[in-house]
């Protein structure tokens, strides 16, 4: 997404789109918090509070969710605790026919709600990358393998001179 997002199915989600893919459950889990407002990012609730609804629409399709805290991980030892969206509803398209459980935007925090729903400054805040940045590897063709590395790059994915691209900050 252009967010910093991330979007994760959830177990109170029964339509089939859901029904296909490991769905986050908020009770088998001792860290997770239930969020009822998006502008109250830290106040925890109780599951049958009264809480916000967010509406996502993507292309081709819609969710509705509902706010959670938990540690997310992007790897063995990436990890931070960081607000995401549990998916109550999903549309059959985009979902149901992919091969990903989630989505995890990549955008600057200035792109999310607030900074605690941003999963890529949560990670930074909490100094387990070793470098401020994230890598894209595609292959040239769609059946190579693809990946996304946090806290630096993969010497072995290109040849020449690296190139930076500065991002405008949309944060500040």
């Amino acid at each position: 997404t252009g967010s910093g997002a991330l979007l994760v199915p959830s177990s109170k989600c029964d339509d089939p789109a859901c029904e296909k893919h490991r769905r986050f459950n908020a009770s088998m889990s001792s860290t997770a918090v239930q969020i009822g407002f998006s502008d109250e990012p830290v106040k925890a609730i109780q599951d049958d509070d009264d809480r916000d609804v967010q509406t996502l629409q993507f292309t081709g399709g819609t969710a509705e969710g509902q706010f959670a805290r938990d540690r997310v991980c992007v790897g063995a030892s990436l990890c931070a605790t960081a607000d995401f969206v549990t998916m109550t509803e999903e549309s059959q398209a985009p979902f149901e026919n992919t091969l990903w459980d989630g989505v995890l935007g990549l955008g600057l925090s200035g792109a999310s709600v607030t900074p605690e729903f941003n999963v890529l400054t949560q990670l930074q805040k909490s100094k387990v990358f070793a470098q401020p940045v994230f890598s894209v590897y595609l292959g040239k063709h769609l059946a190579d393998e693809a990946e996304v590395t946090f806290g630096g790059h993969h010497q072995d994915r290109f040849s020449g001179e690296m190139q930076w691209v500065a991002l405008e900050r949309s944060d500040r």
